[in-house]
C-alpha cells in the first residue's frame, strides 16, 4: 500500500473510533468488557485522542 493509502485508512479508523466513543458519551451507553464496567470519562480520552490524531494525519494526508 502507498503511505497516502495508509494514512487515509488510519484516519477512516481513528474517526469511526471517535465518533463510537461520542455516541457512547451522548447516549449514556453502559460500557462492560468482562464483568467489568467502565466509567463515561474513559469515553472522553477515546474521543479526543483519535480526534486529534485524525487531525494530524489529516494535516500529513496534505503534506503528501
Amino acid at each position: 500500500m502507498k503511505s497516502k493509502t495508509t494514512l487515509i485508512l488510519a484516519s477512516i479508523i481513528l474517526a469511526a473510533a471517535s465518533l463510537a466513543h461520542l455516541l457512547r458519551l451522548l447516549n449514556d451507553w453502559e460500557m462492560t468488557i468482562g464483568g467489568c464496567s467502565f466509567p463515561n470519562w474513559i469515553s472522553i480520552i477515546g474521543t479526543l485522542v483519535p480526534a486529534i490524531l485524525v487531525f494530524q494525519l489529516s494535516k500529513l494526508i496534505k503534506e503528501s
